[in-house]
């Protein structure tokens, strides 16, 4: 229970501090660093569906709640890094985990590198998942983007390039490729 409140407090400690100025910038050996934080709250409640390990007929309440730190270490290097923590069910009671964390490097517009545990580009939604202004629902579509298999699919540990190329009279073509192994945490 200690461990429960001492994680409570930390999330919502930061989340305030961000929420007071939308996001809270500080100074670390001489860096500039930014930190953003995000929490969601929601229900479930359905006849007959204990739907993601929960007893929904009763109605079950699920909460996850985020904080990340970033920096621009040079023009073209970043690193950044996301701790995470939900309550859904038997999925993941309270234990937070190191969501992603990455160092970033723009050769240019065209060309760049990323490694360590990276955002997997899946879907539409996978690299804005955690962005819960930009949702006006509680859940993604489970069908995509299921709850129970968060850190197979929002995650990988490896490297990734990624660019934009322009195109003359049709804009841009942006793509990513990626090489890695997927976690195996069946906690998150």
């Amino acid at each position: 229970m200690r461990r429960v409140k001492a994680c409570v407090f930390l999330f919502l400690g930061a989340g305030v501090l961000c929420q007071l100025r939308a996001q809270a910038d500080f100074k670390l050996a001489g860096r500039e660093v930014q930190m953003h934080s995000f929490a969601s709250e929601g229900v479930i409640y359905t006849n007959n569906n204990n739907y993601l390990t929960m007893n929904t007929t009763d109605g079950a309440s699920f909460t996850d709640m985020g904080v990340v730190l970033s920096s621009r270490i040079t023009s073209r290097l970043r690193v950044g890094a996301q701790v995470y923590d939900r309550d859904i069910g038997h999925l993941q009671q309270w234990h937070p985990i190191l969501d992603w964390a990455s160092v970033d490097y723009s050769f240019s517009d065209a060309f760049g590198v990323r490694g360590g545990k990276v955002k997997t580009a899946l879907g539409l939604y996978n690299q804005t998942q955690d962005l819960e202004f930009g949702q006006t629902w509680a859940l993604m579509p489970q069908a995509v983007y299921p709850l129970d298999l968060r850190s197979r699919t929002l995650t990988h540990t490896g490297l990734d390039l990624y660019g934009r190329i322009k195109l003359s009279r049709a804009g841009g073509l942006a793509y990513t490729v990626y090489a890695g192994t997927r976690p195996n945490d069946t906690a998150a």
